[in-house]
């Protein structure tokens, strides 16, 4: 496995290189980093890089960029403590203590009886800390920010002496923090333990002092156990005030950012009715990895049928996920920092599963189906399971294939690839059993800047094919689920033939690109880098408008003619022309968004649809030759249907391949499990199953594509359904 140590050197040369190709210095490259890795969790997805450094009222005042968690109403400043050293120094309680001052004092100073002063004085409009500036303000004022936590991104190691940090409010508003030291960046990449090993004592928080009653339900099973318990509501909002998103599971947490998180009914229920909560409420369901457990005396005066005058209480729980009752949870802690309620009334129910399974992936595999299944009748949709869809599994394939290799380029003697990385870290992994020698070779095969991550996907998909930057701009993983929930809903329709139509459409033409977007997207950041009026701010929202528009002119001057992908493609980078047009086009685009804002904050406006459609309204700038990016319609259609071609054969063989990994037995267990509950599998399933029963009992032809799909999903459906065990 790679070192604590290598992995650090390898992270600072990833840092500089990008520095050099950006030009933003070392410790912006390297939270962009980090920030890329916490929003493919989901967390702090909405990330803005707002370099501050300067001197106010004799006072340093430093910030590196900022979030707005929604959901837990929480504000995040993002602070770098970077020293790119050969050998690996010591985070002290010194710099943390010393960082968050500085970061402290823009929020004091935005907020202070002088703030215009600071405003006029010390910010520039149009710029991302003038956006900050008037964030702040606003969600002082509409009541909506329940904390400010500091955000330590660190490429040192945390001091073991530091516990915790003491720290006052800000302007009234509570504060706390959280450090991504260099250990826990690699924990998250190389080791895959997201730093979510919350050890939880309920007597540390309001309304836990009695931990929570229980009772276990007994299971024939050794992978979990299962309890039911009430939680009080004010101990649950107090976690989630503390831990916020960290306490939920990663599909929930999805969901919560990309709906509103606080419901309305449940507030009115905490509000006018908390003695009835727990009646009107449908409670939590939560995972965990352990749980202390004690048994506690029954006070005299509670009357108990039998001699067992004592009660299961749960003290402490290990690793706590809630994968359903994520808005019940920030309900209650909304209510109790934005209307005060009291919250002592109240209880809600929860479900509890300890997971024993000694196998980490086994384990992360049982989460995944808890959730999915308490959140099968609720608004938690399919695509919030989006990262282990049949999808991922597909593109994967297709990365690897001899078709989708980038072409030999410059001294280069070999072909590369272009990796697809479809759960966070994966590439990282790939080297974690590696000698030096083999991750060297595992580079030069598969180079660092050519990964493919799911939501980088998603964002050339949205880009490139749905041309929506205002979607792009909403962050990475908002638009995920927006490309997830629409890939979802085709992929796993009802019409067989249509989903393997639209399937078809995903092949080795479409990955190549896909990738050329990403070279695209790479090229025309740095081409913002390098303007004399780049100022620093908005370069992802110029980036994304840029292209999209792009797109959007190439799609509007011809309707039989399409974007030659090649000339990106075949030479790894982009023509200067089309160097030079983009110049243009991103000054355009800059000049738009920050002059024509229409709601203040030029980061909100561009998340706006009413954005999108202003550029769009634009004249076409005539002085850029477009036609010369376009080739014949047919040309490009010859080279789509021979890929779609070969990726249904791929498709058939695949569907085969699933088919055939269940003995002959299984499908005559199905069989009859089928033909007895006929109001649950339709005819033609179970003519399916019959015809690959047939087939591998060699009593009949090769079943096909059509008759195994059906056949697969029928064998799903009778172990989701509880018919057969899996």
């Amino acid at each position: 496995m790679i070192g604590l140590d290598d992995f650090r050197s390898d992270l600072i040369q990833r840092s500089r290189i990008s520095t050099r190709m950006e030009g933003d210095g070392d410790t912006a490259s390297f939270i962009s980093q980090i920030m890329d890795v916490y929003g493919n969790l989901g967390l702090m997805q909405d990330y803005i890089p707002c370099y501050y450094s300067r001197t106010v009222k004799n006072a340093d005042v430093h910030i590196d960029g900022y979030a707005y968690e929604e959901a837990e109403e929480c504000l995040c400043l993002i602070i770098g403590i970077y020293s790119g050293d050969a050998t690996t120094p010591t985070l002290t309680q010194t710099e943390i203590r010393r960082a968050i001052e500085k970061a402290s004092r823009f929020v004091s100073n935005s907020l202070a009886p002088d703030a215009m002063n600071f405003r006029t004085q010390f910010l520039d409009v149009g710029t991302a800390p003038h956006d900050l500036y008037t964030l702040v303000r606003e969600l002082k004022n509409q009541n909506s920010i329940q904390k400010i936590k500091y955000v330590i991104i660190s490429d040192e190691k945390l001091s073991e002496r530091i516990k915790t940090l003491n720290l006052e409010d800000v302007c009234g508003i509570p504060t706390d923090f959280e450090i991504i030291d260099i250990t826990t960046i690699y924990k998250i990449l190389i080791q895959d333990l997201y730093s979510g090993d919350l050890d939880i004592d309920f007597a540390d928080f309001p309304g836990g002092e009695s931990g929570l009653r229980c009772i276990e339900i007994p299971q024939n099973t050794n992978l979990f156990k299962c309890y039911l318990a009430v939680f009080p509501g004010l101990l649950l909002a107090s976690l989630y005030r503390k831990y916020g998103s960290k306490l939920l599971e990663g599909n929930v947490r999805s969901f919560l950012t990309t709906k509103k998180a606080v419901n309305k009914n449940i507030r009115g229920t905490i509000l006018n009715h908390p003695d009835k909560f727990f009646v009107f409420n449908n409670g939590i369901a939560v995972t965990a990895t352990d749980v202390t457990i004690e048994n506690v005396p029954v006070p005299d005066d509670v009357s108990m049928q039998g001699n067992n005058r004592t009660v299961s209480v749960i003290r402490k729980i290990s690793n706590m996920q809630i994968i359903n009752g994520g808005q019940t949870t920030a309900s209650l802690a909304s209510a109790l920092h934005k209307d005060k309620a009291d919250l002592s009334k109240i209880a809600v129910q929860m479900k509890l599963t300890v997971i024993e399974a000694e196998n980490k992936d086994e384990n992360n595999d049982l989460i995944q189906k808890i959730s999915r299944s308490s959140n099968s009748q609720n608004p938690v949709s399919n695509a919030d399971f989006f990262s282990n869809h049949a999808f991922q599994q597909h593109i994967q394939n297709l990365s690897t294939k001899s078709e989708c290799e980038a072409p030999k380029t410059g001294d280069h003697v070999y072909t590369t690839t272009w990796f697809y990385e479809r759960s966070n870290g994966e590439y990282a992994q790939k080297k974690m059993f590696s000698t030096l020698g083999e991750a060297k070779k595992f580079e030069e095969r598969n180079p660092r800047n050519q990964v493919i991550t799911k939501t980088s996907l998603a964002k050339a998909h949205n880009l490139y094919i749905a041309r929506r930057p205002d979607l792009v701009s909403k962050g990475a993983m908002t638009n995920f689920m927006n490309f997830a929930d629409y890939v979802t809903k085709e992929w796993d329709g009802e019409d067989p033939q249509k989903a393997d139509r639209f399937k078809a459409k995903f092949n080795a033409d479409y990955y190549r690109q896909i990738a050329s977007i990403h070279i695209l997207i790479d090229r025309v950041g740095k081409i913002v880098s390098a303007q004399p009026w780049y100022d620093g701010s908005y370069r992802a929202n110029i980036v994304a408008y840029s292209i999209a528009w792009f797109f959007e002119i190439l799609a509007t001057i011809s309707s039989d003619q399409v974007f030659d992908y090649h000339i990106i493609w075949d030479k790894q980078d982009i023509p200067d022309g089309m160097k030079t047009d983009f110049e243009k086009l991103t000054e355009m685009v800059h000049t738009y968004i920050t002059t024509e804002n229409k709601v203040g904050n030029v980061t909100q406006w561009c998340k706006r649809l009413d954005c999108w459609n202003g550029l769009k309204a634009k004249p076409i700038p005539y002085e850029i030759n477009f036609n010369k990016y376009l080739r014949s319609k047919n040309s490009a259609t010859d080279e789509t249907q021979k890929a779609r071609k070969d990726i249904k054969v791929d498709m058939e063989i695949d569907s085969m391949t699933v088919a055939c990994s269940k003995p002959p037995k299984k499908w005559l267990e199905l069989s009859s499990c089928a033909e007895k509950n006929p109001n649950t599998f339709s005819y033609a399933e179970i003519q399916a199953i019959n015809a690959i029963y047939k087939m591998l009992s060699g009593r009949g032809s090769n079943a096909n594509k059509r008759q195994c799909d059906l056949a697969v999903k029928a064998m799903e459906k009778a172990v989701n359904q509880g018919f057969l065990r899996e």
